[in-house]
């Protein structure tokens, strides 16, 4: 920004002929090279030159002011650089004014210093403080320059806001409804506006049509510290309609249905245009001979008024075909199939309006896919004469020419060309003598614009023009992208600010970007999702201060990091019910910033009823042992493990749980989650080290057939692996989520077990339409290899797999698998080493907040024939022969013999059905089930011995299994 000062006695006197030199200020002399401006301008003759100097001084740097002077017998250029606005700080004590200087932040750094620019800043801050209803407002802005840039100090006085004290209006305000301002709230003009706009939009609703509010300006007290606020105008009449349906049968007048169109807004329009609205409607779902037969007004005392109208809705119609005509390029098929005007059991929707302008459109997207850029289309309804009731809809299309792509041509404006070509052209989706789409051309702009922002040419302009030649029925298209490349930037300096507790490296290593690398908005972006990713910070802004040029082609971007720290703690608890635990109750501490480094420490504790616990008493003892569920978890992330992005996880748990059994476990659990950049999606990979020092109590029965297995210590390490890619974490439609887990356990740390542990789940989603949803799921597990340092090779009774309960087969009462026959008593199921489990869901999104489901869940659990032949090897050594131990329902196979024998899949798995209430939340929907048993298989043992026969389901199987779940992945 500079200043012209052109001497009028340069042309008054009639010098304009003669020669002056001219020189640069002994200040500007040793700041700037004016030797070009020089060459072009050696002397000045006449007013033009002066200014020529000027401009061409002005456009090598900026200046805050620029001025010319006559001295002597030449003239002497003075003026001063300008200098940037580094930093702004605020010094204010209301908190609603943060958000108000934050806009103003952004707004003027990097901006020119110069007066008129404080002067600008400080009245824009006055104004928009009288805005908020501070009237006595003063700011003041200091400023202090450092480093050749300039840092501002703005304070700000609020004084005392102004309330409203009084609300004067012309008419009554009805009962029903509230204005949303009252006396005692602060005179901000917005939040007054806005009131009104929804007080004026309740009106409207509650049938006030011919309402007119307007507000005058608000009356101030002398001191400007009270305001009294006045509205004029009036209500009118308020109009509402009743529409009767005399042709309802009797089943829907009992069921109070009517009438059938639904989403009209009887208030808001009026008599002629409800009635239109209404006619639409019906007309929008095949009642093409709908009817008013009577209309009727009726007036209250206060002048309200209500219409009633008798309708005649006729038949309904439903469409029965539909015909295509004109250019059918594509076979019938695959048209109606485009158009999807199918339902889920194959009817065809009643002709709608809406529906067949959508169908219409996914036509047109098909054509246009295939180079018909300018296909027309248009439809009729006409009734079919044969059969009443149904519809043919006519469809004419005109597809015009096709559009074939020939050639790609590339050219860069006045020279540029710092990207090659061909690696430009890569980036096209066209394929030669295929027909040109233009989603191609506009993703072909995209990915050239996405790219040249990666090496640092943010203004990038391209400039697509088409040329065509007629072939026969086709235009062959020559493509030719015109690119501007425009100034290169690179990243200068980065600064930090805003940090309290925080250390400055946590948000540097967040960063994609350091000073030297090209500017890429896409790596800023990145950067500001993976600083909010931390849970530290409740505001990130991303500010970039572009300087002045380098040379002619790039220039440097320093990067202002400003973040605002929120409250890295929480302390949580509260009570809980399960149907199977009883009373719970659960308390959290967690902090996710512990030292300023990021790191994340949580404690989380819970006690529990286990009132489904059995008791476990040996023969003669007084008392039975019963225990209180416990659970203590401490928890240690690091987020960033030997200078890589990864979360260290350090974990220690111990809980107690019973049910059948006593379960004691301390877990010991050291991992690393990485996401690698080699896999596209959401993808962690998690490699974990894990010990386990578990307890299984029981009775001396249950220990003696190794229902309870006692002490074993297990020292595991392995891989996990989660992939989700699922659309919704709430409510997914579409995706899938896979696990997969591997684990070796081994004979370190004292451990009593060896072993290889794998297991597999996919979740798979699709949307059948746009609030039903197919949810399918196999979980596999197992494990192989089993040796122990003990007597028996047999898997702990901690590690066993369960295959009942809300997270696999609902339904059954008890757990499924083999259990122990001990004499002629079944003991309870004790799992096994083997699992899979099936689900499918059916489920329908009610609302935004609601869902429900039909579900079929199948599973079971097993152990291989050689585990069951060490059971059997250890009963023979344990067991007497007057209560002799049995493994019975092992309903045994390989996963892989499925392929040979897909029966297995009936005969022994368990199977059950039911339906659930979903409320949706975004950390996951909370589920209420009701399941019912299906089918249990039988075992060999079950058809030849009825004794042998062990029921999981409940006596009375009419009454289902409750479940309550909250944050399931499935």
């Amino acid at each position: 920004m500079f200043k012209f000062f052109l001497w009028c006695a340069v042309v008054a006197a009639g010098t304009t002929s003669m020669a002056a030199s001219w020189r640069l200020s002994p200040q500007l002399g040793g700041q700037i090279d004016e030797s070009t401006v020089r060459k072009q301008v050696p002397e000045i003759r006449r007013p033009a030159d002066l200014s020529a100097i000027l401009s061409g001084l002005s456009s090598l740097r900026e200046f805050s002011h620029l001025e010319g002077y006559h001295e002597g017998e030449g003239w002497l250029i003075e003026g001063e650089l300008a200098i940037q606005i580094a930093e702004l700080s605020f010094r204010f004590t209301v908190a609603e004014l943060f958000e108000l200087t934050q806009t103003s932040k952004q707004k003027y750094l990097g901006e020119i210093h110069s007066p008129s620019t404080i002067n600008k800043l400080s009245a824009e801050l006055s104004q928009n403080l009288r805005l908020l209803g501070y009237l006595q407002n003063t700011v003041s802005i200091s400023v202090n320059r450092r480093a050749g840039q300039a840092e501002y100090l703005v304070d700000i006085t609020e004084g005392e806001p102004c309330t409203l004290a009084a609300i004067k209006s012309s008419f009554t305000l009805p009962p029903e409804l509230s204005l949303g301002v009252r006396v005692g709230d602060i005179c901000r003009s917005d939040l007054i506006r806005r009131a009104l706009e929804d007080f004026s939009e309740a009106l409207t609703k509650e049938g006030y049509l011919e309402a007119t509010i307007s507000k005058k300006d608000l009356e101030y007290s002398r001191d400007k510290r009270q305001a009294t606020l006045v509205l004029v105008g009036s209500l009118g009449t308020k109009t509402s309609y009743q529409v009767n349906n005399p042709e309802r049968s009797y089943l829907e007048r009992f069921l109070g249905i009517n009438p059938p169109p639904e989403g009209i807004d009887y208030s808001q329009v009026d008599q002629g245009e409800f009635e239109r609205i209404l006619r639409q409607r019906y007309h929008g779902i095949g009642y093409f001979d709908f009817g008013i037969r009577q209309r009727s007004l009726s007036e209250s005392p206060e002048g309200n008024r209500l219409f009633r109208y008798d309708i005649a809705p006729g038949q309904q119609f439903y469409l029965g075909a539909v015909q295509f005509t004109g250019d059918t390029f594509f076979a019938e098929k695959l048209l109606l199939k485009t158009m999807e005007l199918k339902n889920l059991v194959g009817d065809f929707y009643p002709p709608s309006n809406e529906s067949i302008e959508i169908a219409v459109t996914k036509l047109k997207k098909l054509y246009q896919d295939q180079g018909f850029w300018e296909v027309m289309i248009s439809t009729s309804l006409t009734k079919m004469r044969d059969q009443a009731g149904l519809m043919v809809l006519q469809v004419k299309i005109n597809a015009h020419h096709q559009r074939i792509f020939r050639r790609l041509v590339l050219r860069n404006a006045a020279g540029e060309k710092l990207v090659a070509h061909e690696k430009i052209a890569e980036l096209g989706n066209f394929l030669s003598d295929h027909p040109l789409k233009k989603a191609d051309i506009f993703a072909f702009e995209d990915a050239v614009r996405s790219y040249y922002g990666q090496q640092g040419f943010s203004s990038v302009k391209i400039d697509i023009h088409l040329n065509s030649r007629v072939d026969k029925n086709s235009d062959l298209v020559e493509i030719t992208a015109t690119l501007s490349e425009g100034i290169r930037e690179h990243i200068g300096k980065i600064k930090v600010l805003g940090l309290e507790k925080t250390q400055t490296k946590v948000v540097v290593r967040e960063l994609h970007f350091a000073s030297g690398d090209w500017y890429d908005t896409s790596k800023i972006n990145q950067s500001r999702t993976a600083l909010l990713r931390l849970g530290i910070f409740a505001e990130v802004r991303i500010i970039p201060l572009r300087q002045p040029r380098n040379d002619a082609s790039t220039r440097e971007v320093d990067i202002i990091v400003e973040v605002k720290e929120g409250n890295a703690g929480s302390v949580v608890f509260g009570p809980g019910f399960s149907l199977n635990r009883g009373m719970s109750y659960m308390g959290q501490v967690s902090y996710n910033n512990l030292f300023g480094s990021g790191r994340r420490f949580s404690l989380r504790t819970s006690i529990s009823e286990e009132r489904g616990q059995n008791s476990i008493a040996d023969p003669g003892a007084h008392k039975a042992a019963t225990i209180i569920g416990r659970k203590i978890n401490l928890g240690l992330v690091e987020p960033w493990v030997f200078g890589f992005a990864a979360d260290g996880t350090i974990n220690y748990t111990y809980q107690a749980t019973a049910d059948q059994l006593r379960l004691f476990n301390d877990i010991f659990d050291l991992s690393i989650s990485v996401v690698p950049p080699y896999f596209a999606g959401k993808n962690t990979l998690t490699p974990f080290l894990n010990l386990q020092i578990n307890r299984t109590e029981g009775t001396s029965q249950q220990e003696d057939s190794l229902i309870a297995t006692g002490s074993s210590r297990i020292f595991r390490s392995g891989l996990r692996l989660k992939t989700d890619r699922r659309n919704d974490v709430s409510w997914p439609t579409e995706g899938y989520l896979s696990k997969l887990t591997l684990a070796w356990a081994n004979y370190l740390f004292a451990s009593d077990f060896r072993f290889f542990q794998w297991s597999f789940t996919y979740n798979r989603y699709l949307g059948l339409s746009d609030n039903v949803v197919w949810v399918t799921s196999l979980s596999l597990a197992a494990f192989e290899n089993i040796a122990s340092t003990a007597d028996y090779a047999i898997l702990p009774a901690s590690e066993r797999l369960l295959a009942g309960g809300p997270d696999y087969v609902r339904g059954f009462s008890r757990q499924l698998g083999p259990y122990v026959k001990v004499g002629d008593a079944p003991e309870p199921p004790i799992g096994g080493s083997r699992r899979m489990v099936l689900k499918s869901d059916l489920r329908y999104k009610v609302s935004e907040s609601f869902g429900t489901s039909l579900f079929v869940d199948g599973g079971n659990s097993f152990f291989s024939g050689d585990e069951i032949q060490n059971f059997q090897d250890y009963y023979a050594r344990r067991s007497s022969a007057e209560v002799p131990y049995s493994i019975e329902d092992n309903l045994s196979y390989y996963f892989q013999d499925l392929l040979a024998h897909p029966d297995y899949l009936y005969t022994k798995n368990y199977f059950s059905y039911g339906a659930s209430l979903s409320y949706i939340t975004p950390l996951g929907p909370l589920v209420a089930s009701a399941a019912w048993p299906w089918r249990e298989p039988k075992s060999e043992s079950c058809r030849a011995h009825e004794e042998n026969c062990f029921s999981r389901a409940t006596r009375n199987k009419a009454w289902p299994q409750w479940y309550l779940t909250i944050g399931s992945e499935f």
